[in-house]
C-alpha cells in the first residue's frame, strides 16, 4: 500500500511538496493498483495546483472499520460551497456531467477520478478543511485490499487497546 501511495506522488510534477504521513501496512489487489495510483495522482495533482507553492500537501492513509481511508489535504485556495457541491455530485455520478465544461474549466481530472472510483466501488468526497484548503477523502473497500490483513489486524489491536484503556477510570490507572 505504501508503494502505491508513493507511486501516486511520483506521478505529480510538484512531488517534493507532497508528504506521506504515516506509511501504512497492507496491500492492494493487483487488478486495482494502476487505477488507484492514477486516481490518487489526480487528486494530489489538484492539491498541488490549487495551493500556494510554499505549502505542503499531505497524503494520509488509515484503516477505518473494515476499509481503508486515504486523505489528500492541501492548505490552498479552498473551494466555494456551491462549487464543492457540484464537484461532489460529479464524483458521485460522472454520467450527469457535461465533460466539455470540465475541459474548459481545467477540471477534467475529477471526472477521471470519478470514473476510476466508480469502476472499483471507491467512495470519494471533497470537503473544506480548517486551514482554508480542500481535503479529498476516499475510502477503498475491503474487496480492493490485499489478502494480507496485517495492517487491519494491527489497527484492530490498537483500537481495542485504546478502547480498553479508555474504559479504565483515570484514578485507577
Amino acid at each position: 500500500m505504501t508503494e502505491a501511495l508513493r507511486s501516486s506522488i511520483a506521478e505529480v510534477e510538484q512531488y517534493p511538496r507532497v508528504k506521506l504521513v504515516p506509511p501504512i501496512n497492507g496491500t492492494l489487489r493487483g487488478h486495482a493498483v494502476a487505477d488507484v495510483i492514477h486516481l490518487l495522482a489526480e487528486l494530489v495533482e489538484n492539491a498541488t495546483l490549487f495551493s500556494a507553492p510554499h505549502t505542503t500537501v499531505l497524503l494520509r492513509a488509515q484503516y477505518v472499520t473494515a476499509d481503508l481511508a486515504i486523505e489528500v489535504e492541501d492548505r490552498g485556495l479552498g473551494m466555494p460551497v456551491t462549487e464543492q457541491n457540484k464537484m461532489n455530485a460529479l464524483l458521485a455520478d460522472p454520467d450527469q456531467v457535461n465533460v466539455a465544461h470540465l475541459l474548459q474549466d481545467g477540471r477534467i481530472g475529477l471526472f477521471v477520478v470519478s470514473a476510476l472510483a466508480r469502476r472499483h466501488g471507491i467512495a470519494v468526497r471533497l470537503q473544506s478543511n480548517i486551514y482554508g484548503g480542500v481535503q479529498a477523502v476516499l475510502v477503498l473497500p475491503q474487496g480492493l485490499l490485499g489478502s494480507d490483513p496485517e495492517g487491519l489486524a494491527q489497527h484492530e489491536r490498537q483500537t481495542a487497546a485504546t478502547a480498553g484503556s479508555a474504559a479504565i477510570p483515570p484514578d485507577q490507572v
